[in-house]
């Protein structure tokens, strides 16, 4: 069982960490995205049930800027190029976004511990998982649901230069 255990966390971290290289001023980023890539969006519209909850899970939670737009009742949050903008929505009529949306933290340890805050505040579920390879107490990826729209986001620690 161990060793399988050990394999099946080899493998998530090969999938979900940035590669050993990705930490070295020779890495220049993705590049340019091909078309009809995801990679790259300048603005998504997400629905949420609760702005509230959304807004703390992405202020409080992953410490993103966010904004409330007064004349269209529009949340923006702001993740690195991209814009997520949420709108409210009937909680039964909600889309999913179909996926994850993948984001980077400054530091995964400060995010897992005010997400695990945030949970306690709340009473709502938003740490799904954290995958720790070599250490139990250190996150190296956090698997978390935004409380106000059950969005899944996955979260790394952006490779070492990217974090603004």
């Amino acid at each position: 069982m161990g060793a399988g255990l050990s394999a099946c966390n080899e493998g998530i971290r090969k999938l979900l960490m940035p590669s050993a290289g990705s930490c070295t001023r020779d890495w220049e980023g993705f590049g340019s995205p091909e078309d009809g890539s995801l990679l790259g969006l300048g603005e998504v519209r997400l629905a949420t049930c609760c702005q509230d909850w959304t807004r703390a899970f992405f202020a409080e939670g992953l410490g993103a800027p966010v904004d409330l737009v007064a004349a269209s009742k529009l949340l923006q949050v702001s993740v690195g190029p991209t814009k997520l903008i949420f709108s409210t929505a009937q909680a039964n009529s909600l889309g999913a976004w179909p996926g994850q949306l993948y984001v980077w933290v400054a530091d995964i340890q400060i995010a897992w511990d005010s997400c695990k805050s945030l949970e306690d505040r709340l009473g709502r579920e938003v740490v799904d998982e954290a995958v720790c390879c070599h250490d139990e107490r250190a996150a190296d990826v956090l698997l978390l649901r935004d409380p106000g729209a059950e969005h899944v986001v996955v979260v790394n620690e952006a490779p070492k230069g990217y974090a603004k």
